[in-house]
């Protein structure tokens, strides 16, 4: 059950990994969109639970702590890319801190010193998990935190670019740029390109999802797997087995997918 699909790229891949291990047991998985209204999901899990389906994965598009309808204490029930307020059912998200810092380190071991970080919306669980990644990794490795090089995106292409552009005017020495999202990374490299800089020469760009574009960009992007395909799979396992599912909090790591976007040589001032 998902609030929404359309809207993201990574309901499909999830719903292909929970497919994928629920046919290797014969399962067949039915897939609904709700809206995330409420009326509506409780009409799904009541007819779910008279029908005698043999669980339920409960997923959100947003990562985001939610409260469990009251409908899903009837089923044997996992959630996808969401937190139980209440404690009573395991769940799974992505790693989203330990993304931030495996991607800044990254950029740390390829040498650069001055980088950016460009955020999504500040509302959203996974921008703030980022961040915080992004911050504990310069930390680690004994780098200033400068305020001045955290500029806030909207995870478009548009917030890319602006904030690249106001990133370019207050910090014309920048090694690297870390984009919230691959989105805002396409944003970037437009705003870079029209200044003159060549990708993976002379700054570094870093994205943050995998989604298909990132490897048809020039440069190919280097950027963080959301492991979405591999959170469905672990769902419809935790729901395949014959024990009973307890409370459990899982945050799964994704890894850093090398494409070169990453690399520039050190400009004098960096070597510094």
């Amino acid at each position: 059950m998902f609030d929404e699909i359309a809207t993201s790229p990574f309901a499909s891949i999830s719903i292909e990994g929970l497919q994928e291990e629920a046919w290797k047991e014969g399962v067949i998985v039915e897939v609904v969109m709700t809206g995330g209204h409420p009326g509506h999901e409780t009409a799904v899990l009541n007819k779910w639970a008279a029908d005698g389906v043999h669980g339920v994965a409960y997923a959100s598009i947003l990562t985001r702590e939610i409260t469990p309808p009251d409908a899903l204490a009837r089923h044997n029930a996992v959630l996808l890319n969401c937190l139980d307020a209440t404690g009573r059912y395991p769940s799974i998200v992505p790693a989203e801190r330990r993304g931030g810092e495996l991607a800044t380190r990254t950029l740390i071991e390829a040498g650069h010193k001055r980088i950016a970080f460009i955020t999504g919306e500040p509302w959203m669980d996974a921008s703030i998990q980022r961040q915080e990644g992004y911050l504990r990794a310069l930390r680690d490795a004994g780098l200033p935190v400068d305020p001045a090089l955290i500029v806030e995106g909207n995870f478009l292409p548009s917030g890319g670019h602006a904030a690249t552009v106001a990133l370019l005017e207050a910090a014309p020495d920048l090694d690297a740029i870390f984009c919230a999202n691959d989105l805002m990374a396409i944003g970037c490299y437009e705003a870079l390109k029209e200044r003159g800089h060549r990708i993976g020469e002379t700054i570094a760009v870093m994205g943050y999802d995998d989604q298909e574009v990132a490897q048809h960009l020039s440069p190919a992007l280097t950027t963080v797997l959301l492991p979405h395909r591999e959170m469905g799979q672990w769902c419809a396992r935790r729901l395949l087995d014959d024990g009973p599912v307890g409370p459990e909090k899982m945050r799964l790591e994704g890894p850093v997918m090398l494409r070169g976007s990453h690399l520039a040589p050190l400009r004098p001032a960096a070597r510094d």
